[in-house]
């Protein structure tokens, strides 16, 4: 992780008229209420929603709602953590294999910070290993002006690979890439996700058409 006079010191060679501006803005706005309509690669219209909030020791959780599914995010001051659950099942109970908040996001964005977040877990069950491994690696590139129907961002790309191996029972290898452009005050104003479909990625692009702050 950047630490913040590392930040000043990259924003100032820029030459940059609103560092304090630039410090304070919120690349992943996730204010209850907060609406993102996207257009798909297929021309359709899809929402993102933070759906509601709570607290968790003093921290202030959002449930962040994205095509039918809902994601815990916890934001603090330079880093969004993520919930995140493996479990498998045996016999029809299932068994978790993996519960914690994981690093998701290092903000404000920085060009050329990357971060690494890892997880592993054995669990012996019924003379059965059981083991998870967990992994999410992040990069930010170079700010860059990208038009889109919502208007034009400049905006700081973001790249998330996320790869989870399970052995033992119902063994499995997920794997995905996200791409994020992020826009201070806005969040993704486009996102790019490349999925494992029958035996090869798939990309799904989404550019923003509206973004609405909630009240």
């Amino acid at each position: 992780m950047l630490t913040v006079a590392a930040l000043l010191a990259a924003l100032s060679c820029q030459n940059s008229p609103s560092i304090v501006d630039r410090l304070n803005a919120p690349y992943f706005p996730l204010k209850t209420g907060n609406t993102w309509i996207y257009q798909t690669s297929d021309s359709s219209l899809v929402n993102a929603k933070v759906v509601a909030d709570s607290t968790i020791e003093g921290d202030s959780l959002r449930f962040y709602e994205f095509l039918g599914e809902v994601q815990r995010f916890l934001p603090r001051r330079e880093v969004v953590l993520r919930w995140t659950v493996t479990r498998v099942y045996h016999l029809g109970t299932p068994i978790v294999l993996e519960e914690r908040w994981q690093k998701y996001l290092e903000l404000p964005p920085v060009a050329g910070n990357t971060w690494h977040d890892a997880y592993e877990h054995h669990l012996v069950l019924q003379n059965d290993t059981l083991w998870v491994s967990h992994t999410l690696r992040g990069a930010v590139g170079s700010p860059q002006r990208l038009q889109v129907p919502a208007g034009t961002y400049e905006a700081y790309p973001v790249d998330l690979h996320e790869t989870r191996i399970v052995q033992g029972f119902q063994p499995r290898v997920d794997s995905s890439w996200v791409h994020l452009d992020l826009a201070a005050g806005v969040g993704p104003v486009r996102m790019i996700r490349w999925l494992w479909n029958d035996g090869g990625f798939q990309a799904d692009t989404f550019v923003l058409v509206t973004f609405v702050e909630g009240p």
